[in-house]
């Protein structure tokens, strides 16, 4: 092998090597805030945010990103970008309803090097949408015959909460 190409595959290879990711598992609870961890670090060179992007992808759609400025696609999310600087690029989600529950993708790219994270968010509680007349017909049915499986709570927005 030629000692350039030999030279460029090893430069390759350790600037591979040198960015890391770290994502973890979260569970939250329907209408609660809840972060979504994943740092990343550039072995221990400081991060230089123009060489950065930040993509999150959920059921293949992008939840926000980042290049140099922050792009958010679900009014729900957001991201600290003045933590970038610190390896920090961890998903802020709002009011966390049902749906939000699945697999999360992270995507570091910094120097044109690109690794990605997963993170399984588990949403607990069950959240039903109904007009608020058959919300108290319901509440009213288990209120009679004893209750006893349901507990509702009836919200000026129509919704309930079984638990």
């Amino acid at each position: 092998m030629n000692l350039a190409w030999g030279l460029l595959l090893l430069a390759w290879h350790q600037s591979e090597a040198a960015l890391e990711i770290f994502v973890s598992n979260k569970t939250a609870k329907v209408d609660s805030n809840v972060t979504l961890p994943c740092t990343f670090s550039w072995g221990n060179a400081p991060i230089n945010t123009t060489l950065l992007q930040i993509i999150w992808i959920f059921k293949d759609q992008f939840v926000l990103t980042y290049c140099n400025k922050l792009t958010v696609n679900e009014n729900r999310a957001s991201m600290k970008t003045d933590q970038l600087k610190n390896g920090i690029a961890s998903l802020m989600l709002s009011k966390v309803l049902t749906t939000d529950d699945g697999i999360y993708k992270c995507v570091v790219i910094y120097d044109k090097v690109h690794k990605e994270g997963i993170v399984s968010l588990h949403v607990e509680g069950m959240t039903y949408w109904m007009p608020a007349a058959l919300c108290i017909v319901i509440l009213a049915t288990a209120i009679l015959l004893g209750g006893g499986m349901w507990c509702c709570r009836i919200c000026k927005n129509k919704r309930f909460d079984a638990i």
